[in-house]
């Protein structure tokens, strides 16, 4: 199945988390790189140009920011890098399901959505999150500049490209 995604991507972060989530995380092994999901999933692809130039349009009025990572979270199998202040990224969130409501947020699963930046993922044994956890406290806190959001497109294997960048304004 083909699936797309509206993700920010920290590359400063993935080179020092990179190993945790090629151990942890499947979706690091199939192209996904260390991100902030914005919505998933997005547009069937191929996404169309109408969509491209709305989420050009959305993201030109988004400044730039940096992101601060300064602690872990979890979920049932799961763990994630914790943002400081992530209200600039509910605010994108809300606006990207406002504007297509026919792709809510993770399928619409979740009643309240947490941006983070996941680790670890698919983990059933809890002492695995733990360990996981434990590696992550000699990283944090870690930050991360912003200036783009970026489209990813999973392929028939279910490997993960990006598709394109849409620029955030410059502050």
């Amino acid at each position: 199945m083909v699936e797309s995604a509206v993700i920010l991507t920290v590359p400063h972060v993935e080179a020092r988390i990179a190993d945790l989530r090629l151990r942890y995380d499947p979706a690091a092994a199939v192209g996904v790189p260390a991100h902030v999901t914005l919505i998933y999933p997005f547009a069937p692809p191929p996404v169309s140009q109408a969509h491209l130039d709305a989420l050009v349009t959305l993201f030109a009025g988004v400044p730039t920011m940096e992101l601060n990572f300064v602690g872990t979270g979890r979920f049932a199998q799961t763990v994630y890098l914790r943002v400081d202040d992530d209200e600039p990224l509910r605010r994108m969130i809300a606006s990207l399901a406002a504007r297509w409501p026919e792709y809510p947020p993770y399928g619409g699963r979740f009643s309240a959505i947490v941006p983070h930046l996941t680790v670890a993922d698919r983990q059933s044994d809890p002492r695995v999150l733990d360990e996981v956890e434990a590696l992550l406290q000699d990283k944090v806190p870690l930050s991360a500049r912003v200036r783009e959001a970026t489209l990813l497109v999973s392929n028939d294997q279910g490997f993960w490209t990006p598709q394109c960048t849409f620029p955030l304004a410059v502050r």
